[in-house]
């Protein structure tokens, strides 16, 4: 895990750049499971390559507001910000 400054509030990025699935929907799972929320949005870091059909299928399903957001170097991140 990777902590990140910018303004006041501390930033947790999870990086996920190299899994495929299913370990990467394993993972999505976990940290959506135990990220502490009282510190700030969850933030995934991952490739633009990497499949995202079952995390925002299963996000859309039980209705999280998440937010993708694309990077200039071919990566992305999956930010949610409450659950």
């Amino acid at each position: 895990m990777t902590e990140l400054c910018s303004g006041p509030e501390p930033k947790s990025v999870h990086d996920l750049r190299g899994l495929t699935c299913p370990a990467l929907f394993v993972q999505f799972k976990w940290h959506l499971k135990h990220h502490n929320y009282t510190l700030g949005r969850l933030k995934l870091l991952l490739n633009q390559a990497q499949d995202l059909t079952d995390i925002t299928h299963y996000l859309d399903g039980v209705a999280v507001k998440y937010q993708i957001i694309e990077l200039e170097n071919g990566e992305m991140y999956l930010e949610i910000a409450d659950v």
